[in-house]
């Protein structure tokens, strides 16, 4: 799990190397709408983000692989989803 330090833009990944974001004047827009939104909004977000984030991957695997059955290409997206791109 990631910890960030919103007082500088400093954070920690799950190794242990810390990292430094940085903040564009834009994004604090951002920030107040997300900040604003319910715990229930934000969980739908993210839901909806990694959802995004699989039907693309799942296209990719297709068009790497247009012979695969469905289940290979469920396989290998899972596998990729898992952080295994090799």
């Amino acid at each position: 799990m990631r910890e960030l330090d919103s007082r500088t833009g400093i954070f920690t990944t799950r190794n242990g190397v810390r990292e430094e974001i940085r903040i564009e004047r834009q994004d604090y827009r951002l920030l107040d709408i997300y900040a604003s939104w319910t715990p229930a909004r934000r969980l739908k977000a993210v839901a909806d983000m990694m959802r995004s984030a699989r039907e693309t991957m799942t296209a990719g695997v297709r068009h790497q692989h247009p012979d695969w059955s469905d289940m290979q290409v469920k396989r290998e997206v899972a596998r990729r989803y898992r952080g295994h791109s090799d």
